[in-house]
């Protein structure tokens, strides 16, 4: 299990503010691929501290462009390039996101927040919702 607490790696989009010390998913060297997983991410009782961590696992295990991204002459304005954090009635945060991804990004996801979340007692799921395929 890594260390969540000590910043060792970078997020691979080019965040450099995101570093959380999360080992390097698995199969993060992804390939771009042609059909792409939706899923809805289901976080709460998120403490502060751990938000980078949570972004950070985002970044590494889910490296392909999101099929959810502006495509041409779609207004860029419209899209929402960052996760949106709520506080609860208890002061942790709380998010609910919709992403995209291989089976194996969204695999990956699931196991690193899942395992982080039960080490430092929060909820986090991710549901799959639908399948997208590009033409």
């Amino acid at each position: 299990m890594p260390d969540f607490a000590s910043p060792r790696t970078t997020c691979r989009r080019g965040d450099a503010g995101h570093d959380a010390g999360i080992a390097e998913s698995p199969r993060a060297a992804a390939r771009p691929s042609r059909r792409a997983q939706t899923a809805v991410l289901h976080i709460s009782g998120l403490t502060r501290r751990l938000r980078p961590a949570v972004e950070s696992a985002l970044c590494l295990c889910v490296p392909s462009p999101s099929v959810l991204s502006p495509h041409p002459g779609e207004d860029i304005w419209d899209t929402r390039w960052f996760t949106r954090w709520q506080r609860d009635t208890t002061g942790s945060l709380r998010c609910r996101e919709l992403l995209s991804g291989s089976e194996e990004e969204l695999t990956d996801l699931a196991e690193v927040l899942g395992a982080l979340a039960r080490e430092h007692g929060f909820s986090a799921r991710v549901e799959r919702v639908g399948e997208y395929v590009e033409a």
